[in-house]
């Protein structure tokens, strides 16, 4: 039988940690771990992950884990925003706007790369 072999901070989860499941062709997510194995498998939702935090079963791109912080929490919230704050403009007829309202919006994008 083999036994549990995570190192660093995997070695560290239990049942009911949060983690971040980094997806290489998409976005990231935050789960709970639903259970370890005597072996060291993660169990999160249908996901098996092996003892070095890669997805089982997937090719090469498969999810992965990482570790969880409020910060990287915060970045996958506000880039899922962006995405959609993005595409709600991009169907937003934008000749129904007033005038003075036009030259706001134009100002401020073009000035979203001074932060």
């Amino acid at each position: 039988m083999m036994s549990d072999k995570r190192q660093g901070w995997l070695a560290e989860l239990k049942a009911g940690d949060l983690v971040i499941i980094e997806y290489p062709r998409s976005s990231s997510t935050v789960k709970k771990v639903d259970k370890i194995t005597p072996t060291g498998r993660i169990n999160i939702e249908s996901y098996v992950f092996n003892q070095n935090g890669l997805a089982m079963g997937w090719d090469y791109s498969a999810p992965r884990l990482a570790q969880y912080s409020t910060e990287a929490h915060q970045k996958i919230k506000d880039y899922r925003k962006r995405n959609v704050l993005a595409l709600e403009l991009r169907n937003k007829n934008f000749k129904s706007l007033p005038l003075e309202k036009l030259v706001k919006i134009k100002e401020i994008i073009e000035g979203s790369g001074d932060e």
